[in-house]
């Protein structure tokens, strides 16, 4: 009687998917991986950037009452 083939086991089937999967992943995801200190800087300027604003519309706030003050004379 001759030897057939046998079907993969289910473990061995898990590990090929785990494997595959995994390797998609690292490949799909190395070019993502050089931009997270890129978005880091970027959030970090955008922070900057927003405060900047608010203490300028605080300052234009002041100015404008001061403004319409004078207009009130």
């Amino acid at each position: 009687m001759e030897d057939q083939p046998q079907p993969p086991s289910t473990f061995s089937m898990n590990i090929f998917f785990t494997l595959l999967g995994t390797y998609l992943l690292l490949f799909l995801s190395s070019p993502l991986i050089g931009e997270i200190p890129k978005a880091s800087t970027l959030f970090k300027e955008w922070i900057a950037t927003e405060r900047l604003i608010s203490k300028e519309s605080s300052k234009w706030e002041i100015e404008k009452s001061a403004l319409q003050d004078l207009l009130e004379l």
